[in-house]
């Protein structure tokens, strides 16, 4: 595993840790619901829960790619049902 250089302030650590993870929960969510990697993403990148991982008072960052999959997909449930 990569280490962090110590020169990165907390904001660029949060941002990588958000990175990371989003990239995993969207690897494993798009080859389940059967998109594109980037199809996932651009639909992610404009739901709630893209704000809530990048807004790094929630902590979202910090936790795994299962929970912010439900996250995601409470947002896409949450969308059809106003559609």
């Amino acid at each position: 595993m990569e280490t962090l250089p110590v020169e990165l302030n907390t904001d660029e650590k949060k941002e990588l840790c958000a990175v990371q993870l989003m990239r995993a929960m969207l690897e494993k969510h798009a080859e389940r619901v059967g998109v594109t990697f980037e199809e996932d993403f651009l639909r992610f990148s404009v739901s709630p829960a893209y704000d809530a991982l990048f807004d790094y008072d929630t902590g979202i960052w910090r936790d795994g790619p299962d929970y912010l999959e439900t996250l995601y997909e409470q947002s896409l449930a949450n969308e059809a049902g106003t559609a």
